[in-house]
């Protein structure tokens, strides 16, 4: 796999991305087959992250956090503020091609363009087929669990984290495991687990 050896330094910000030159094509679109990004806080530890992209979708491949001597070591507050979805899906809406084999055209990446919100969906999709997640008994358990465990914190967002996906689909699949009755029922603005 054949990435770009230069660093890409974003201006009046502390993070570097690299790219890789060689791209699949996934219907329409046309994605750097490797993404890195690199954040680098001073004071915070410095945090890494890889996104590979094949022909059979997406997925985060490193994830990981360094400190130097003078700076604060990871807390968890660190742990929470990275959504694998949003890596996932913000960072390849950003640096996908729309092919339009009409106009015969590729046209520049999604990022800061209306249509950005087309590829965040469609990056979404990458993640999100049917094929990727199956709905069934076990799964719905295993939210219960989630949820029943962090029932004195925020337990929608654990389902969120745990289960890498949007709030929309935690919510959803809450909902699915207190109907099979996985979790009891519960009042608006309730928890109960």
């Amino acid at each position: 796999m054949r990435n770009s050896t230069e660093w890409i330094v974003l201006d009046g910000l502390p993070v570097r991305l690299r790219v890789s030159d060689e791209h699949v094509v996934l219907s329409d679109h046309s994605i750097p087959r490797t993404l890195e990004i690199e954040i680098s806080n001073p004071g915070e530890p410095r945090v890494y992250a890889r996104v590979e992209v094949s022909e059979h979708g997406q997925k985060l491949t490193a994830l990981h956090f360094d400190t130097g001597d003078d700076e604060r070591g990871v807390i968890q507050q660190d742990l929470r503020d990275v959504s694998i979805s949003a890596l996932l899906e913000d960072f390849i809406a950003g640096f996908t091609f729309y092919i339009d084999r009409d106009a015969k055209e590729v046209r520049a990446p999604y990022a800061n363009t209306p249509d950005f919100d087309a590829a965040l969906r469609f990056a979404s999709r990458l993640r999100t087929s049917p094929a990727t997640r199956n709905i069934n008994d076990a799964l719905l358990r295993e939210v219960a669990r989630v949820y029943r465990e962090n029932i004195d914190r925020h337990p929608n967002k654990a389902v969120e984290h745990y289960f890498q996906v949007r709030q929309r689909t935690a919510a959803e699949y809450v909902s699915r495991a207190r109907k099979r009755g996985y979790l009891p029922p519960t009042k608006r603005g309730q928890k109960k687990a």
